[in-house]
């Protein structure tokens, strides 16, 4: 579970299709003494999760995202070849916030949100349960 980074732009690919990349920042259970304590994930999601992430979610607001991890190739501007890393989204939870504590969210208050009840049609942001 983490939050996410920046707001989310759905893009359309040459088939018609959507996607959209995100990131999210991940605090860890243990305090380095130097350095980052938050760990940030790429993610990928495709069409109807896509557009449905791009719709609910903005910067700053928790997630928890399900997937697998893609590793890619690619030539930087310099010509480095690098490895990435993507966690393709196959399912996501949207998470309630308990503003008595001071709007932090806990693994017991996140609700389970699953994108495969809803189909693949446009109508489903209108049969989301919120």
């Amino acid at each position: 579970m983490g939050r996410v980074v920046r707001d989310i732009e759905v893009k359309e690919t040459q088939k018609g299709g959507h996607f959209c990349r995100f990131s999210v920042a991940v605090k860890r259970e243990f305090k380095k003494e130097i350095g980052n304590n938050v760990d940030f994930f790429s993610c990928i999601a495709f069409d109807n999760k896509a557009e449905l992430i791009g719709k609910f979610f903005h910067k700053g607001k928790p997630i928890v995202c399900e997937g697998r991890m893609e590793f890619n190739k690619f030539t930087d501007r310099n010509g480095v070849e690098k490895i990435g890393a993507d966690l393709k989204v196959e399912n996501f939870h949207f998470v309630e916030s308990d503003t008595r504590r001071n709007d932090t969210p806990s693994e017991q208050t996140y609700q389970p949100v699953s994108i495969q009840n809803y189909g693949d049609s446009d109508d489903c942001v209108e049969e989301a349960p919120f």
